[in-house]
């Protein structure tokens, strides 16, 4: 399907539209794969959507050039919609003919340099799968199956999607008996239908006020619901609910969803309602400790339980860094990052064995159980399954030298994680009192690879330099990434 526009207010010459325009379709080629529970049993009937990604042509684009004229005609992005609805069949099998050739839309669109880096060689057309049973899948946040939708998987129609299942097994299985907790039980099912955070805003908040005025006797309900969901943003809500209720009996729960926030891929987001009352209702319990005037926030779905652990223990858990660690594609790096959180949710469980008792009198909420629950995370990545490719996982990081006590200052890196470590303490302000020695071991205990120092010349300028730990690195030009993202597909790794 082909499209032509001519857009007054982004193509420069979007007034002139001919009287005849020729269409010439290409013969397209045919997509398929198939979507599968954890335990690879066929899931039939979710609905499939496919895009394909903004290539900046159609001059609505952000990276549409609007100086120049349009391209003419571009593809279709939509390759399912109201006429062409995919379904899967009764062997979770989905399949989408005339596509177009994706080696063809992959080379037309590398020229921006933007593409060089979201690599849509791996995943060159966007897909979400839905079912009433289980997790929505998109594929541009859960990028944790991106290589199962390569061009080569999916032309060989070889491509498998799992599904997370809506609900997992309860750990300590609670029939609603009470008139409030059958409430706070049909509160929750209504919640769990408002998708989108800032389309259904007004219900969602609704919804969430009257749980947390329900008080001590929504947690055990909330709780469950915590170690239930994948859902990011049900994360996110429950940690508020429970951080505004104060009762420490969301401590277990909240550690144990802790490595979940490994998985999202959501950031923090400022809202606005034209609601004084409910505005005024979550200004007073969000994350945000200064004035503003009629907007307020949720953070991250880290953000959201760390700041929830930190109010019901009284525990400072320093920097949260860790916010700004995102899933890696990579196995390895990921396998990294679960550890990190996984180490943290550990150092809360621990936490917790030790004062637990002085917070809650309440035995079904003295352990913690964080090994047992591990079972419900994602799987691990194929490695096997990974094809070379060329990807920024991050850029941009900003190392400070340790006489910079800002609030936002960053000593330390590690790029096979994308954590910030706050380093030992105490830190030294003066560079010259720093024992490299006992901080090289820190760095290796903690997997840090860069540390920023300061360098002083005869002439008494000061410049700063990166400092790294066992690390080799080496400098490559622009003009080089672009030729590498091109041609690595013909680079052969050792095995």
């Amino acid at each position: 399907r082909l499209h032509a526009m001519w857009a007054i207010d982004s193509q420069s010459d979007g007034d002139q539209i001919p009287e005849e325009f020729t269409f010439v379709l290409e013969r397209g080629i045919t997509i398929g794969g198939k979507i599968v529970d954890f335990e690879e049993n066929p899931i039939a009937g979710a609905d499939v959507e496919a895009n394909l990604p903004d290539d900046g042509t159609d001059g609505y684009s952000d990276r549409a050039d609007r100086t120049q004229p349009g391209i003419r005609p571009v593809f279709a992005r939509s390759l399912t919609d109201s006429d062409r609805e995919i379904v899967t069949d009764e062997q979770g099998v989905w399949t989408i003919h005339n596509v177009p050739d994706l080696e063809e839309f992959f080379n037309r669109n590398t020229r921006e340099p933007f593409f060089v880096f979201d690599d849509y060689r791996d995943s060159p057309v966007y897909f979400s799968v839905s079912h009433p049973k289980y997790v929505k899948f998109e594929s541009n946040i859960d990028q944790n199956q991106a290589s199962e939708l390569s061009r080569k998987k999916l032309i060989e129609r070889s491509s498998e999607i799992y599904l997370l299942p809506e609900k997992k097994a309860r750990r300590n299985p609670e029939t609603p008996t009470s008139k409030t907790e059958k409430r706070v039980a049909d509160i929750l099912i209504s919640l769990k239908k408002l998708k989108n955070s800032v389309d259904d805003i007004r219900a969602s908040i609704s919804h969430i006020r009257e749980l947390v005025s329900i008080g001590p006797e929504a947690v055990p309900l909330l709780v469950e619901e915590l170690d239930e969901t994948m859902e990011d943003l049900m994360i996110v809500r429950l940690a508020f609910m429970l951080r505004a209720i104060g009762d420490p009996r969301a401590v277990p729960g909240l550690i144990r969803v802790l490595p979940k926030t490994l998985f999202s891929y959501r950031t923090g987001i400022g809202l606005f309602i034209d609601d004084p009352e409910l505005t005024r209702f979550m200004k007073r319990y969000d994350l945000q400790n200064k004035d503003r005037e009629n907007y307020f926030a949720f953070g991250s779905p880290y953000l959201e339980v760390m700041g929830a652990l930190q109010k019901l223990t009284g525990r400072d858990a320093g920097r949260l860094a860790m916010n700004w660690v995102r899933l890696s594609q990579s196995p390895r790096r990921a396998d990294l990052q679960r550890e990190l959180f996984r180490r943290e949710a550990k150092v809360w469980e621990t936490w917790w064995m030790e004062h637990g008792r002085e917070l809650t009198t309440d035995e079904k909420y003295y352990d913690v159980d964080l090994d047992q629950h591990a079972e419900f995370l994602p799987p691990r990545i194929d490695e096997s399954t990974i094809q070379p490719r060329l990807k920024s996982e991050f850029n941009g990081m900003t190392l400070s030298p340790f006489n910079d006590q800002t609030k936002f200052r960053t000593h330390f890196y590690d790029i096979d994680t994308g954590y910030s470590p706050a380093g030992p303490e105490p830190l030294p302000k003066n560079e010259e009192e720093i024992d490299y020695q006992k901080l090289g071991e820190w760095a290796k205990e903690n997997g840090v690879d860069l540390m920023c120092v300061s360098h002083r010349s005869p002439d008494g300028t000061i410049s700063y330099e990166l400092r790294g730990f066992d690390l080799t690195a080496w400098d490559i030009s622009r003009e080089e990434v672009e030729t590498m993202s091109r041609s690595i597909k013909d680079v052969e790794f050792p095995s």
